[in-house]
């Protein structure tokens, strides 16, 4: 009986995302520590003016993606293109709170450098204690030699879905509105296996 209650406390401490195994011996922390490629990317992006809307799906692989997109101009018929891009991510999570995103294309790559950290618990927002993380780029520099620099840099939160010991499913959503009324919409689900 005390060990079935012990089990249960476990398994609730431990799952945070809606995909979290139920229980797991190794803390978030080190779940989250070590190099990850990007092994699937499924994207949608919708923006709408009133007389233009451009709705843009892709799927990544884990060496190419695939991009439709359907634009529609008002009273007109929908022009649909497609195209594909071959590329890899790798992203190294520290323990000290570093990080760095490698992105290989055809003759270019470029490396962003920054910190990470796990997001507290947010009532407004919705979010459990250590179900998101927050990326803060702080240099990024390219195949060419040039780098960019950010002083203070807004950071990108990605909520977890699932983190195991050797996959890593987030999601990133966005959305605004323009004063002339324009909307833009993005929603992503990215999958990391561990290398």
């Amino acid at each position: 009986m005390l060990a079935a209650v012990l089990l249960a406390g476990l398994a609730t401490s431990c799952k945070k995302g809606e995909d979290d195994p139920l229980v797991s011996l190794r803390t978030r922390k080190a779940r989250v520590t070590g190099e990850w490629k990007v092994t699937g990317i499924e994207s949608t992006s919708t923006s709408d003016d009133g007389t233009t809307k451009v709705e843009t799906s892709t799927t990544y692989d884990g060496s190419t993606a695939t991009t439709t997109t359907v634009t529609t101009q008002s009273g007109g018929s929908p022009i649909t293109t497609t195209g594909s891009n071959t590329f890899t991510v790798v992203y190294t999570f520290d323990k000290d709170g570093s990080y760095s995103c490698v992105r290989e294309y055809i003759g270019n790559s470029s490396t962003e450098t920054g910190s990470w950290s796990f997001i507290l618990k947010s009532k407004e927002n919705e979010l459990k204690n250590k179900e998101a993380i927050m990326l803060v780029p702080q240099t990024i520099t390219n195949s060419n030699g040039y780098t960019s620099q950010y002083e203070v840099s807004q950071g990108q939160v990605l909520v977890i879905k699932q983190l195991k010991n050797k996959e890593i499913v987030w999601t990133r959503n966005s959305s605004s509105t323009s004063p002339g009324n324009a909307s833009v919409t993005d929603e992503e689900t990215m999958t990391l296996t561990k290398q």
